[in-house]
């Protein structure tokens, strides 16, 4: 739907544009201001048209599936976008790459298009009134003043931004904030650093494990927990998103290569986190549940799905699909 400014607009294969083997459609951050196209040396075509906020990416390469597929879209819809930048065109970003775009690719039984929307769901949940024998309500205990840590901004920082590195980069910083806080850096006389980084985090991660222990932030079948963590976070993945020498592994921003290992760190990362400001700050954070039968339950309705070429607003009284 054009109207609707959380979904792509239906327009992967418009008027001039061939249908090609394999293509993404993904979500800009905002409007692009320009109609360019962009080929690329690999011979994809990214696809920018005044006033909408999709870019289309497509080629004839030979993708079996749906997970080739969005990669390839992935980084070539980034670097049309970097090329673009650098002429002086637009400065756009990619917006909610993960949970709202369409892929396509080229089986033997012909063209698949995958459309991917990711829509959250809220909850409530009712609140017990506790009264004494008279009637008369029993207030609840106050909640504990929190003392605001310099960790904290960090940590809000990695979860507003749209880039699962810089997420991962802020969340790094807010344990490293939290850390130094229990372990700090040891100094010489004049102020100078006598331990190198890594010296320190193995450190200050040893200390932890003495009170927390770490074998529930390493990777899978660690025999080293605190090995094992500080190979994930410092020597594996922080190392190639803070540094991008030639020759050197690295990330770039917004790329798609190891997008998987680096979710599955960051959400080790952030779990360590938020233990240790548990554990030494006094700085918890709340949580819930559901059950697979309550899930079952909310999403117990029927439903048709359907695309439609009907550009309006779609609407709760609507009576069918294409008017």
């Amino acid at each position: 739907m054009a109207d609707d400014p959380s979904l792509l607009e239906p327009r992967l294969l418009s008027t001039g544009h061939p249908a090609r083997k394999c293509g993404c459609a993904f979500r800009l951050n905002e409007q692009s201001p320009l109609t360019a196209a962009e080929s690329m040396t690999g011979g994809a075509i990214a696809d920018l048209v005044a006033g909408s906020r999709e870019i289309v990416v497509y080629g004839d390469h030979a993708l079996p599936d749906y997970a080739q597929a969005f990669e390839w879209g992935v980084a070539e819809a980034q670097c049309a976008l970097d090329l673009m930048a650098m002429r002086g065109a637009a400065v756009l970003v990619l917006e909610d790459v993960d949970v709202n775009h369409l892929v396509w690719w080229t089986e033997p039984r012909g063209i698949v298009l995958r459309i991917a929307r990711v829509t959250d769901i809220n909850m409530s949940f009712g609140v017990e009134v506790v009264r004494d024998a008279r009637g008369r309500i029993i207030p609840a205990p106050a909640n504990p003043a929190w003392v605001w840590h310099p960790s904290l901004r960090y940590f809000r920082v990695s979860q507003y931004t749209e880039d699962l590195f810089d997420s991962y980069r802020n969340m790094y910083l807010a344990l490293e904030a939290a850390l130094s806080d229990v372990v700090p850096q040891l100094t010489g006389p004049i102020g100078r650093m006598r331990e190198r980084e890594g010296e320190w985090l193995r450190r200050a991660l040893n200390v932890a494990h003495s009170q927390l222990p770490l074998d529930r932030y390493a990777p899978p079948g660690a025999a080293n927990p605190v090995e094992s963590v500080f190979a994930d976070l410092y020597k594996g993945t922080r190392t190639a998103i803070f540094h991008a020498k030639a020759g050197r592994p690295v990330l770039i921003p917004h790329g798609s290569a190891d997008r998987n290992s680096v979710i599955e760190s960051l959400e080790r990362l952030g779990r360590l986190y938020i233990d240790l400001m548990r554990q030494y700050h006094g700085i918890g954070r709340g949580g819930g549940g559901m059950t697979y039968q309550g899930f079952e339950l909310m999403l117990n309705f029927d439903a048709d799905i359907a695309i439609s070429s009907d550009p309006s607003p779609e609407g709760k009284d609507d009576g069918v699909i294409n008017a």
